[in-house]
Protein backbone atom coordinates (compact mmCIF):
# COMPACT_ATOMS: atom_id res chain seq x y z
CA UNK A 1 0.00 0.00 0.00
CA UNK A 2 2.58 2.80 0.78
CA UNK A 3 4.69 1.69 -2.46
CA UNK A 4 1.20 2.55 -4.08
CA UNK A 5 0.88 5.99 -2.42
CA UNK A 6 4.40 6.61 -2.96
CA UNK A 7 4.32 5.96 -6.65
CA UNK A 8 0.94 8.16 -7.06
CA UNK A 9 2.19 10.73 -4.86
CA UNK A 10 4.95 10.95 -7.98
CA UNK A 11 3.30 11.34 -10.60
CA UNK A 12 1.02 14.03 -9.02
CA UNK A 13 4.19 15.74 -8.43
CA UNK A 14 4.77 15.22 -12.40
CA UNK A 15 1.36 16.58 -13.27
CA UNK A 16 1.42 19.41 -11.33
CA UNK A 17 5.24 20.51 -12.20
CA UNK A 18 3.23 20.62 -15.74
CA UNK A 19 0.12 21.75 -15.07
CA UNK A 20 1.85 24.97 -13.12
CA UNK A 21 4.25 25.20 -16.07
CA UNK A 22 1.68 25.59 -18.87
CA UNK A 23 -0.06 28.01 -16.46
CA UNK A 24 2.58 30.58 -15.70
CA UNK A 25 3.44 30.32 -19.52
CA UNK A 26 -0.65 30.98 -20.79
CA UNK A 27 0.12 28.06 -23.08
CA UNK A 28 -3.68 26.84 -23.44
CA UNK A 29 -6.70 26.94 -21.77
CA UNK A 30 -8.06 23.36 -20.76
CA UNK A 31 -11.44 23.60 -23.09
CA UNK A 32 -8.50 24.62 -26.00
CA UNK A 33 -8.26 21.48 -28.77
CA UNK A 34 -4.37 20.88 -29.21
CA UNK A 35 -3.33 18.59 -31.41
CA UNK A 36 0.04 16.79 -30.35
CA UNK A 37 2.69 15.43 -32.13
CA UNK A 38 3.47 11.52 -31.31
CA UNK A 39 6.22 9.93 -32.36
CA UNK A 40 5.35 6.59 -29.78
CA UNK A 41 8.65 7.35 -27.69
CA UNK A 42 8.91 8.33 -24.41
CA UNK A 43 8.84 12.02 -24.82
CA UNK A 44 5.46 12.33 -26.70
CA UNK A 45 3.89 9.42 -25.06
CA UNK A 46 4.60 11.61 -21.79
CA UNK A 47 3.24 14.45 -22.73
CA UNK A 48 -0.25 12.68 -24.09
CA UNK A 49 -0.52 11.61 -20.60
CA UNK A 50 0.41 14.97 -19.20
CA UNK A 51 -2.07 16.61 -21.51
CA UNK A 52 -5.30 14.13 -20.74
CA UNK A 53 -4.25 14.94 -16.77
CA UNK A 54 -4.56 18.35 -17.56
CA UNK A 55 -7.69 18.37 -18.93
CA UNK A 56 -7.53 19.15 -22.20
CA UNK A 57 -8.94 17.98 -25.70
CA UNK A 58 -6.06 16.35 -27.38
CA UNK A 59 -5.98 14.90 -31.33
CA UNK A 60 -2.72 12.73 -32.15
CA UNK A 61 -0.47 12.96 -35.34
CA UNK A 62 2.18 10.43 -36.27
CA UNK A 63 4.44 11.57 -38.96
CA UNK A 64 6.07 7.98 -40.77
CA UNK A 65 8.92 9.61 -42.33
CA UNK A 66 10.38 6.08 -44.42
CA UNK A 67 14.05 5.95 -43.08
CA UNK A 68 14.12 3.46 -40.52
CA UNK A 69 12.20 0.44 -42.73
CA UNK A 70 10.23 -1.86 -40.40
CA UNK A 71 11.17 0.11 -37.17
CA UNK A 72 9.15 2.86 -38.28
CA UNK A 73 5.91 0.81 -39.28
CA UNK A 74 6.42 -0.82 -35.70
CA UNK A 75 6.28 2.85 -34.37
CA UNK A 76 3.45 3.87 -36.47
CA UNK A 77 1.65 0.71 -35.33
CA UNK A 78 2.32 1.14 -31.55
CA UNK A 79 1.07 4.71 -31.70
CA UNK A 80 -2.21 3.06 -33.07
CA UNK A 81 -2.47 1.37 -30.28
CA UNK A 82 -1.89 3.42 -27.76
CA UNK A 83 -4.30 5.90 -29.31
CA UNK A 84 -7.03 3.14 -29.39
CA UNK A 85 -6.77 2.25 -25.66
CA UNK A 86 -6.59 5.94 -24.84
CA UNK A 87 -9.86 6.47 -26.96
CA UNK A 88 -7.19 9.54 -28.73
CA UNK A 89 -8.23 10.38 -32.24
CA UNK A 90 -5.08 9.69 -34.52
CA UNK A 91 -4.01 10.90 -37.90
CA UNK A 92 -1.23 9.37 -39.38
CA UNK A 93 0.53 10.60 -42.60
CA UNK A 94 4.07 9.32 -44.53
CA UNK A 95 6.70 11.34 -46.21
CA UNK A 96 9.37 10.79 -48.94
CA UNK A 97 12.10 12.66 -46.63
CA UNK A 98 14.68 11.70 -48.93
CA UNK A 99 13.38 12.58 -51.82
CA UNK A 100 12.32 16.03 -50.50
CA UNK A 101 16.03 16.80 -49.12
CA UNK A 102 17.32 15.34 -52.07
CA UNK A 103 15.29 18.03 -54.25
CA UNK A 104 15.77 21.08 -51.95
CA UNK A 105 19.55 20.46 -51.02
CA UNK A 106 18.92 20.10 -46.93
CA UNK A 107 20.30 17.33 -44.64
CA UNK A 108 17.18 14.58 -43.83
CA UNK A 109 17.00 16.79 -40.71
CA UNK A 110 15.91 19.64 -41.63
CA UNK A 111 13.61 17.97 -44.42
CA UNK A 112 11.77 15.83 -41.83
CA UNK A 113 11.37 19.13 -39.65
CA UNK A 114 10.31 20.87 -42.51
CA UNK A 115 7.73 18.51 -43.81
CA UNK A 116 6.57 17.60 -40.16
CA UNK A 117 6.03 21.12 -39.22
CA UNK A 118 3.85 22.08 -42.19
CA UNK A 119 2.06 19.09 -41.99
CA UNK A 120 0.83 19.80 -38.31
CA UNK A 121 -0.08 23.64 -39.37
CA UNK A 122 -2.30 22.25 -42.20
CA UNK A 123 -3.80 19.84 -40.06
CA UNK A 124 -4.28 22.03 -37.14
CA UNK A 125 -6.14 24.52 -39.38
CA UNK A 126 -8.14 21.19 -40.64
CA UNK A 127 -9.09 20.16 -37.34
CA UNK A 128 -9.50 23.47 -35.68
CA UNK A 129 -7.02 23.56 -32.86
CA UNK A 130 -5.81 26.09 -30.80
CA UNK A 131 -2.42 24.48 -30.58
CA UNK A 132 0.09 22.27 -31.75
CA UNK A 133 1.91 20.80 -28.73
CA UNK A 134 5.67 18.79 -29.14
CA UNK A 135 7.55 17.18 -26.81
CA UNK A 136 10.63 19.00 -26.81
CA UNK A 137 12.10 18.75 -22.53
CA UNK A 138 15.10 20.08 -20.83
CA UNK A 139 17.95 17.54 -22.32
CA UNK A 140 16.64 18.39 -25.66
CA UNK A 141 16.97 22.55 -24.92
CA UNK A 142 20.95 22.31 -23.11
CA UNK A 143 21.46 20.07 -26.61
CA UNK A 144 20.14 22.79 -28.66
CA UNK A 145 21.76 25.52 -27.12
CA UNK A 146 25.37 23.72 -28.03
CA UNK A 147 24.00 22.82 -31.01
CA UNK A 148 23.15 26.20 -31.58
CA UNK A 149 26.83 27.48 -30.00
CA UNK A 150 29.03 25.21 -32.21
CA UNK A 151 26.98 26.38 -35.19
CA UNK A 152 27.54 29.98 -34.42
CA UNK A 153 24.80 31.84 -33.04
CA UNK A 154 23.96 35.30 -31.40
CA UNK A 155 21.88 35.71 -28.05
CA UNK A 156 18.98 34.26 -29.30
CA UNK A 157 20.62 30.96 -30.13
CA UNK A 158 21.65 30.86 -26.48
CA UNK A 159 18.30 31.61 -25.11
CA UNK A 160 17.30 28.02 -26.78
CA UNK A 161 13.58 27.13 -27.86
CA UNK A 162 11.01 29.35 -27.49
CA UNK A 163 8.44 27.63 -24.68
CA UNK A 164 5.85 29.08 -27.24
CA UNK A 165 6.58 30.09 -30.93
CA UNK A 166 3.47 31.08 -32.93
CA UNK A 167 0.97 27.85 -32.61
CA UNK A 168 3.81 25.56 -31.29
CA UNK A 169 3.79 24.92 -27.61
CA UNK A 170 6.68 23.40 -25.62
CA UNK A 171 5.27 22.19 -22.50
CA UNK A 172 7.38 19.58 -21.33
CA UNK A 173 10.61 22.04 -21.10
CA UNK A 174 9.92 21.86 -17.44
CA UNK A 175 10.82 18.63 -17.34
CA UNK A 176 13.81 16.41 -17.62
CA UNK A 177 14.70 13.41 -19.79
CA UNK A 178 15.04 11.19 -16.10
CA UNK A 179 11.47 12.62 -14.95
CA UNK A 180 9.71 11.93 -17.96
CA UNK A 181 10.68 7.93 -17.76
CA UNK A 182 10.06 8.14 -14.33
CA UNK A 183 6.45 9.40 -14.70
CA UNK A 184 5.90 6.96 -17.58
CA UNK A 185 7.58 4.11 -15.17
CA UNK A 186 5.04 4.82 -12.42
CA UNK A 187 1.77 4.66 -15.00
CA UNK A 188 3.47 1.45 -15.85
CA UNK A 189 3.09 3.02 -19.81
CA UNK A 190 5.53 1.13 -22.39
CA UNK A 191 7.14 3.26 -25.25
CA UNK A 192 9.24 2.53 -28.26
CA UNK A 193 12.79 3.89 -28.67
CA UNK A 194 13.96 5.18 -31.92
CA UNK A 195 17.82 3.66 -32.93
CA UNK A 196 18.35 6.58 -34.95
CA UNK A 197 18.67 8.19 -31.66
CA UNK A 198 22.01 6.42 -31.20
CA UNK A 199 23.71 7.26 -34.99
CA UNK A 200 26.29 9.58 -34.22
CA UNK A 201 26.48 10.54 -37.76
CA UNK A 202 23.54 13.29 -36.57
CA UNK A 203 25.11 16.60 -34.56
CA UNK A 204 22.51 16.45 -31.89
CA UNK A 205 23.13 12.97 -31.28
CA UNK A 206 26.84 13.45 -30.99
CA UNK A 207 26.28 16.25 -28.80
CA UNK A 208 23.97 14.13 -26.70
CA UNK A 209 26.16 11.04 -26.52
CA UNK A 210 29.47 12.68 -26.65
CA UNK A 211 29.53 16.12 -25.35
CA UNK A 212 27.15 16.20 -22.61
CA UNK A 213 28.76 13.52 -20.98
CA UNK A 214 32.06 15.42 -21.30
CA UNK A 215 30.54 18.74 -20.01
CA UNK A 216 28.84 16.60 -17.35
CA UNK A 217 32.23 14.78 -15.85
CA UNK A 218 33.54 18.11 -15.76
CA UNK A 219 30.84 19.67 -13.89
CA UNK A 220 28.15 17.33 -13.07
CA UNK A 221 26.03 21.14 -12.86
CA UNK A 222 26.83 21.31 -16.43
CA UNK A 223 23.10 21.08 -18.03
CA UNK A 224 22.03 22.94 -15.10
CA UNK A 225 23.85 25.58 -15.20
CA UNK A 226 23.59 25.72 -19.22
CA UNK A 227 20.01 25.75 -18.39
CA UNK A 228 19.90 28.96 -16.41
CA UNK A 229 22.59 30.78 -18.43
CA UNK A 230 19.80 30.07 -20.66
CA UNK A 231 17.09 31.86 -18.94
CA UNK A 232 19.08 34.87 -18.38
CA UNK A 233 19.51 35.24 -22.51
CA UNK A 234 15.79 34.89 -22.77
CA UNK A 235 14.76 37.84 -20.23
CA UNK A 236 17.48 39.78 -21.85
CA UNK A 237 16.29 38.95 -25.18
CA UNK A 238 12.92 39.32 -23.98
CA UNK A 239 13.69 42.81 -22.57
CA UNK A 240 16.26 44.01 -25.49
CA UNK A 241 13.49 43.19 -28.14
CA UNK A 242 10.87 45.09 -26.50
CA UNK A 243 12.67 48.11 -26.63
CA UNK A 244 14.26 48.04 -29.71
CA UNK A 245 10.00 47.45 -31.01
CA UNK A 246 9.05 50.78 -28.71
CA UNK A 247 11.74 51.92 -30.75
CA UNK A 248 11.65 50.77 -34.73
CA UNK A 249 7.57 51.82 -34.12
CA UNK A 250 8.60 55.23 -34.29
CA UNK A 251 10.84 55.25 -37.42
CA UNK A 252 9.64 52.65 -39.56
CA UNK A 253 7.46 53.37 -42.03
CA UNK A 254 4.22 51.16 -43.65
CA UNK A 255 3.15 51.85 -47.30
CA UNK A 256 1.09 49.27 -49.70
CA UNK A 257 2.30 46.19 -47.57
CA UNK A 258 5.88 47.12 -47.67
CA UNK A 259 8.06 47.99 -44.60
CA UNK A 260 10.63 50.94 -45.00
CA UNK A 261 13.87 51.10 -43.00
CA UNK A 262 16.15 53.93 -43.22
CA UNK A 263 19.79 53.08 -43.10
CA UNK A 264 19.90 55.75 -40.47
CA UNK A 265 18.03 53.25 -37.86
CA UNK A 266 20.35 50.15 -38.47
CA UNK A 267 24.07 51.63 -38.61
CA UNK A 268 25.22 48.04 -36.56
CA UNK A 269 24.85 45.02 -38.09
CA UNK A 270 23.22 43.38 -34.89
CA UNK A 271 20.50 45.79 -35.29
CA UNK A 272 19.77 44.56 -38.69
CA UNK A 273 20.05 41.66 -37.58
CA UNK A 274 17.37 41.37 -35.07
CA UNK A 275 14.80 42.91 -37.13
CA UNK A 276 15.16 40.54 -40.41
CA UNK A 277 16.02 37.08 -38.67
CA UNK A 278 12.46 36.46 -38.14
CA UNK A 279 11.71 37.09 -41.96
CA UNK A 280 13.89 34.05 -42.83
CA UNK A 281 16.89 36.02 -43.32
CA UNK A 282 20.23 34.42 -42.37
CA UNK A 283 23.06 35.77 -40.36
CA UNK A 284 25.23 35.60 -43.77
CA UNK A 285 22.93 37.67 -45.79
CA UNK A 286 22.57 40.09 -42.92
CA UNK A 287 26.00 40.71 -42.69
CA UNK A 288 26.12 41.04 -46.74
CA UNK A 289 22.76 43.39 -46.34
CA UNK A 290 24.61 45.96 -44.04
CA UNK A 291 28.13 45.66 -46.76
CA UNK A 292 26.01 46.39 -49.61
CA UNK A 293 24.28 49.35 -47.93
CA UNK A 294 27.46 51.25 -49.17
CA UNK A 295 27.34 50.51 -52.94
CA UNK A 296 24.64 51.95 -53.79
CA UNK A 297 21.01 50.78 -54.87
CA UNK A 298 19.40 47.82 -56.61
CA UNK A 299 20.96 44.97 -54.82
CA UNK A 300 17.79 42.37 -54.15
CA UNK A 301 17.92 39.54 -51.00
CA UNK A 302 15.30 36.74 -50.72
CA UNK A 303 14.25 34.46 -47.94
CA UNK A 304 11.79 31.70 -48.10
CA UNK A 305 9.41 34.46 -47.66
CA UNK A 306 10.64 37.71 -48.18
CA UNK A 307 12.56 39.79 -50.41
CA UNK A 308 14.32 42.77 -49.42
CA UNK A 309 16.03 45.61 -51.94
CA UNK A 310 18.73 48.47 -50.75
CA UNK A 311 17.16 51.33 -52.56
CA UNK A 312 18.84 55.00 -51.99
CA UNK A 313 19.31 55.57 -48.66
CA UNK A 314 16.87 52.76 -46.68
CA UNK A 315 16.14 48.74 -46.97
CA UNK A 316 12.33 47.82 -48.35
CA UNK A 317 11.04 45.13 -47.51
CA UNK A 318 8.34 42.84 -48.96
CA UNK A 319 6.71 39.52 -48.61
CA UNK A 320 6.93 37.42 -51.80
CA UNK A 321 3.64 36.57 -53.37
CA UNK A 322 2.59 33.84 -55.27
CA UNK A 323 2.92 34.77 -58.81
CA UNK A 324 -0.09 34.91 -61.06
CA UNK A 325 -0.05 34.88 -64.75
CA UNK A 326 -3.15 36.55 -66.00
CA UNK A 327 -4.57 39.06 -67.73
CA UNK A 328 -8.15 40.63 -67.89
CA UNK A 329 -9.86 41.11 -71.27
CA UNK A 330 -12.11 44.24 -71.30
CA UNK A 331 -14.61 43.94 -74.07
CA UNK A 332 -16.64 47.03 -73.29
CA UNK A 333 -18.50 48.93 -70.97
CA UNK A 334 -19.03 47.48 -67.69
CA UNK A 335 -17.31 46.34 -64.19
CA UNK A 336 -14.29 44.21 -64.44
CA UNK A 337 -11.86 42.65 -61.67
CA UNK A 338 -7.95 42.00 -62.10
CA UNK A 339 -6.49 38.53 -60.51
CA UNK A 340 -5.20 40.99 -57.87
CA UNK A 341 -8.83 42.10 -56.63
CA UNK A 342 -8.24 45.79 -58.51
CA UNK A 343 -11.68 46.95 -60.04
CA UNK A 344 -11.97 48.42 -63.38
CA UNK A 345 -14.96 50.55 -64.17
CA UNK A 346 -15.71 50.76 -68.07
CA UNK A 347 -17.38 53.41 -70.21
CA UNK A 348 -17.82 54.32 -73.33
CA UNK A 349 -19.75 57.89 -74.32
CA UNK A 350 -20.02 60.52 -76.74
CA UNK A 351 -18.35 63.49 -76.79
CA UNK A 352 -19.90 66.94 -76.68
CA UNK A 353 -18.99 70.40 -76.21
CA UNK A 354 -19.06 70.20 -72.39
CA UNK A 355 -16.76 67.37 -72.28
CA UNK A 356 -13.26 67.44 -70.16
CA UNK A 357 -10.34 65.34 -69.51
CA UNK A 358 -10.08 64.53 -66.43
CA UNK A 359 -6.89 64.78 -64.91
CA UNK A 360 -6.92 61.84 -62.26
CA UNK A 361 -4.06 59.15 -62.51
CA UNK A 362 -6.65 56.72 -61.57
CA UNK A 363 -8.53 57.94 -64.82
CA UNK A 364 -7.64 56.92 -68.16
CA UNK A 365 -9.76 58.35 -71.11
CA UNK A 366 -9.06 57.41 -73.94
CA UNK A 367 -10.12 58.25 -77.79
CA UNK A 368 -11.80 54.97 -78.40
CA UNK A 369 -11.25 55.05 -82.24
CA UNK A 370 -7.30 55.40 -81.77
CA UNK A 371 -7.31 51.55 -81.22
CA UNK A 372 -9.39 47.91 -81.24
CA UNK A 373 -10.99 45.93 -78.91
CA UNK A 374 -10.79 44.39 -76.50
CA UNK A 375 -8.37 45.91 -74.45
CA UNK A 376 -6.04 43.61 -71.72
CA UNK A 377 -4.49 44.59 -68.68
CA UNK A 378 -1.91 42.95 -67.41
CA UNK A 379 1.99 43.49 -65.63
CA UNK A 380 4.49 44.96 -67.13
CA UNK A 381 7.19 42.71 -68.43
CA UNK A 382 11.24 43.52 -69.62
CA UNK A 383 11.44 45.27 -72.56
CA UNK A 384 7.66 47.19 -72.74
CA UNK A 385 7.80 50.63 -74.25
CA UNK A 386 5.20 53.09 -74.93
CA UNK A 387 4.84 56.60 -76.09
CA UNK A 388 4.50 58.43 -72.89
CA UNK A 389 1.13 61.47 -73.27
CA UNK A 390 3.03 64.22 -74.55
CA UNK A 391 6.32 62.91 -76.10
CA UNK A 392 6.86 62.46 -79.68
CA UNK A 393 8.92 58.80 -79.05
CA UNK A 394 8.63 55.79 -76.91
CA UNK A 395 10.40 55.01 -73.94
CA UNK A 396 11.05 51.69 -72.14
CA UNK A 397 8.53 51.44 -69.39
CA UNK A 398 11.14 50.28 -66.80
CA UNK A 399 12.71 54.03 -67.54
CA UNK A 400 10.48 56.03 -67.02
CA UNK A 401 9.00 53.90 -63.65
CA UNK A 402 12.74 54.96 -62.33
CA UNK A 403 12.54 58.73 -63.12
CA UNK A 404 9.37 58.93 -61.38
CA UNK A 405 11.06 57.22 -58.26
CA UNK A 406 9.87 53.65 -58.00
CA UNK A 407 11.69 51.13 -56.49
CA UNK A 408 11.77 47.88 -58.12
CA UNK A 409 8.95 46.13 -55.65
CA UNK A 410 6.67 48.68 -57.33
CA UNK A 411 8.21 48.52 -61.13
CA UNK A 412 7.68 44.41 -61.06
CA UNK A 413 3.82 44.91 -60.00
CA UNK A 414 2.80 47.58 -62.31
CA UNK A 415 -0.09 47.35 -64.50
CA UNK A 416 -0.39 48.20 -68.74
CA UNK A 417 -3.38 48.52 -70.29
CA UNK A 418 -3.01 47.59 -73.64
CA UNK A 419 -4.96 47.62 -76.94
CA UNK A 420 -5.76 44.50 -79.15
CA UNK A 421 -2.39 44.88 -81.14
CA UNK A 422 -0.47 45.14 -77.93
CA UNK A 423 -0.03 48.48 -77.84
CA UNK A 424 0.32 50.26 -74.66
CA UNK A 425 -2.34 52.74 -74.00
CA UNK A 426 -2.26 53.22 -69.93
CA UNK A 427 0.64 52.81 -67.66
CA UNK A 428 -2.16 52.02 -65.28
CA UNK A 429 -2.17 54.61 -62.19
CA UNK A 430 0.33 56.62 -64.07
CA UNK A 431 0.39 57.79 -67.12
CA UNK A 432 -1.38 57.59 -70.22
CA UNK A 433 -0.09 57.28 -74.20
CA UNK A 434 -0.21 59.84 -76.88
CA UNK A 435 -1.51 56.98 -79.20
CA UNK A 436 -4.83 57.47 -78.07
CA UNK A 437 -5.17 61.23 -76.27
CA UNK A 438 -8.50 63.22 -76.54
CA UNK A 439 -8.52 66.01 -78.99
CA UNK A 440 -11.02 68.22 -80.68
CA UNK A 441 -11.51 65.90 -83.65
CA UNK A 442 -12.88 63.06 -80.79
CA UNK A 443 -16.22 61.56 -81.10
CA UNK A 444 -16.15 58.61 -78.64
CA UNK A 445 -14.57 58.54 -75.80
CA UNK A 446 -13.51 55.30 -73.49
CA UNK A 447 -13.27 55.94 -69.59
CA UNK A 448 -11.35 53.63 -67.90
CA UNK A 449 -11.50 54.31 -63.67
CA UNK A 450 -9.83 52.25 -61.04
CA UNK A 451 -12.44 51.76 -58.51
CA UNK A 452 -9.61 52.02 -55.32
CA UNK A 453 -9.24 55.29 -56.43
CA UNK A 454 -12.64 56.49 -55.25
CA UNK A 455 -13.66 57.95 -58.65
Amino acid sequence: MSCTLNSSKKIQETERKFSTFVRRHQLFNTDDKLLVGVSGGADSIALMLLLRAFGTSVEAVHCNFQLRGEEADRDEDFCREFCRKNAIPLHVTSFGTRQYAKEHKISIEMAARELRYAYFERLRVAVGAAAICVAHHQDDQVETILMNLVRGTGISGLAGMKVKNGRICRPMLCLTREEIVNYLAEKRQDFVTDSSNLDECFLRNKIRLKLIPLLQELNPKACGNILQSSLFCKDFVDDYNAMLNRRLQDFIKVEDEKVFLPFSLFESESMLYFFLQKYGFSPRQIQLLHDHKKEGSGKLFLSDSHRLLVDRNQYILEKIEESVEDCLEISGSGEFTYVDGLRFSVDLFSVDETFAVEKNSGVACLDADSFEMPLWVRRVRRGDRFQPFGMRGTQLVSDYLTNQKKDLFSKSRQLVMTDASGRILWLVGERTSELCRVTAHTRRVLMVKMKETGC
